[in-house]
């Protein structure tokens, strides 16, 4: 059961006992993503999440490493589109570790310009390893196009000419303006012990103030149009998008329905028809981006190129089937239990509790427990999923990213009457 208490600077706290683990995870969400970056910043609060693991004013990097290790525990963090989490996993007998380990990197590192100059490489490095990987880089095409005249489509990484020029001084004021009290959520979820978890909160967070810089998210829409990369490789890979739906919408659960049987799983429509039927693709499938106040649904796939536009036609067979036919009861009945049995297995580890909980308080203002979620599942109907559909696809709100040997390649095949 979720608890949810501010903590005296103004720190959300929420916490998810569960009296029969003997683990815990503990994790701090941050609203710091690309999203909030301009462009001569981009890439600023990942590189700030890679900083905070340098060293502090008690530790150093490795120690920071070590602190955790020998405990047995994890220690991570992730930077997103429109936040950073900070977390670990340990034996319960040990958070008072990891809270004070996670507190000491955000409130007290020491953002040296030597360790600045020395991790901009390792960004580097990180930027090239995606640039060298069509089939990641591909879907960071796809948002760049898809969300082109807003900092929704910057990159998470940044890129090297805006990373040049981001010191230690520009993370400082960064971090003054977003890393709040009122801009940041602690979740834990595991065994603890309540009191002693808030005392210890308290202690280890209080020096964490509330700011008055704005903190308004920036406007983003989805905008159709092409983004196509020229490279000599031997496959073409490609994402389409379409305007979709946003981060925790009502409409979420009946898009998850119909994806289910579409472009979800192995079994779906895709990769049956497309793949095992035809042996196009080697893979195919089709995922939601859910962002607040907008989203873009997604279908990716990898062909030679003699086969894209075979494939391109294909996809486009498909979507109109689906928006013709829509779903019966007994598929819709079907993927309500894909969908139950997905949740409840993936939410059984404190880990993807603590993520579920931290990601939704971050931008609302409470968090569904197993049974609500259970409820959405099962107010899945034929209406809901049809309503979805016709609003999802619509080839005049379509965007096109690709990569690979692209000449001679009519991309227009899927949005073509």
């Amino acid at each position: 059961m979720y608890s949810i208490k501010k903590l005296s600077n103004g720190i959300t706290l929420v916490t998810d006992y569960i009296p029969y683990v003997r683990s815990v995870s503990v994790g701090v969400w941050v609203k710091s993503g690309s999203r909030y970056e301009t462009q001569d910043i981009n890439g600023i609060s990942h590189f700030i999440e890679h900083m905070l693991f340098k060293g502090t004013q008690r530790r150093n990097a490795k120690e920071l490493a070590l602190e955790i290790d020998n405990i047995g525990g994890q220690i991570n963090a992730f930077t997103a589109k429109e936040y950073t989490c900070f977390y670990t996993k340990t034996l319960d007998s040990h958070i008072h570790i990891a809270i004070d380990v996670l507190a000491d990197m955000i409130t007290n590192s020491t953002l040296k310009e030597s360790d600045v100059d020395l991790e901009r490489n390792v960004v580097f490095e990180e930027i090239s390893m995606c640039e060298d990987t069509p089939e990641d880089l591909v879907h960071e095409m796809i948002g760049q196009v898809s969300y082109k005249s807003s900092s929704l489509g910057y990159t998470i990484l940044g890129t090297h000419e805006s990373l040049d020029g981001i010191n230690s001084s520009k993370m400082r004021k960064y971090m003054s303006e977003r890393y709040t009290s009122d801009n940041m959520v602690i979740s834990v979820a595991g065994n603890f012990d309540e009191q002693k978890l808030a005392e210890m909160m308290e202690k280890a967070f209080s020096s964490i103030k509330k700011s008055d810089a704005a903190k308004e998210m920036p406007k983003a829409e989805f905008e159709s149009g092409k983004l196509l990369m020229q490279r000599d490789i031997e496959q073409v890979q490609v994402c389409i998008s379409f305007d979709s739906v946003p981060a925790f919408d009502d409409r979420i659960m009946p898009m998850q329905a119909f994806n289910a049987g579409f472009g979800l799983n192995t079994s779906g429509t895709l990769f049956q028809k497309i793949r095992e039927e035809r042996a196009l693709v080697y893979s195919i499938y089709a995922y939601p981006v859910l962002c607040m106040g907008t989203g873009m649904f997604v279908i990716n796939f990898g062909a030679t190129k003699n086969n894209v536009e075979q494939v391109l036609s294909m996809i486009k067979s498909e979507i109109d089937l689906l928006k013709k036919d829509k779903c019966t009861p007994q598929e819709i009945a079907l993927a309500k239990e894909q969908l139950k049995g997905s949740f409840i297995l993936s939410n059984e580890g404190v880990g993807s509790r603590m993520q579920q909980a931290g990601r939704r308080l971050l931008f609302c203002d409470d968090v569904e427990t197993d049974d609500q979620i259970l409820e959405h599942i099962d107010a899945i109907d034929c209406e809901s999923v049809s309503k979805v559909i016709d609003t999802i696809f619509d080839y005049s709100k379509m965007s096109v990213a690709a990569i690979g040997n692209i000449e001679g390649i009519d991309f227009d095949v899927l949005g073509r009457d």
